[in-house]
């Protein structure tokens, strides 16, 4: 986490994380995070019948 306050610190205009649960919910504790945008994937489950 250091190296992500180090990067806030600096005079850039946004950076971008994406990551697993585990390492958004890090940087949330450390509340490391200013803005959220969410994004949905979704994903087809079932079988595809080709005759």
């Amino acid at each position: 986490m250091d190296e992500i306050t180090q990067l806030k610190n600096q005079e850039v205009n946004y950076i971008i994380a994406y990551g697993r649960a585990t390492f958004v919910s890090a940087l949330i504790h450390h509340r490391l995070i200013d803005e959220f945008h969410l994004f949905i994937n979704p994903v087809a489950i079932g079988k595809i019948n080709i005759l």
